[in-house]
């Protein structure tokens, strides 16, 4: 009757990361709190807003700074830069 189960580490970890997940969801719908997604990207101009646009021009210049365009082809078109990045650049200019 007690057979035993066998189950990968891989597994455990994907179903115990699936639970908590689920438990998660359903206290946060119980609270009326939406779920915000974490995005590693912003835009250049809310980083302008917070370094300064020289200094983040400069930076991405030298890439110390990750970025990406989504349509390369458009002159005027949206270009999102990495939050990390952003924030390494505001550590070094509080010291």
């Amino acid at each position: 009757m007690s057979d035993p189960v066998t189950i990968d580490r891989a597994e455990l970890a994907a179903f115990i990361r699936n639970t908590a997940d689920q438990a998660i969801n359903e206290t946060l719908n119980e609270l009326g709190i939406k779920r915000k997604l974490y995005n590693p990207w912003m835009s250049q101009n809310q980083a302008e807003k917070l370094v300064g646009r020289k200094r983040l021009q400069t930076a991405m210049l030298k890439m110390l700074v990750k970025w990406k365009k989504d349509n390369p082809d458009q002159k005027l078109g949206r270009v999102y830069v990495c939050k990390r990045d952003v924030q390494k650049l505001l550590n070094q200019l509080n010291k």
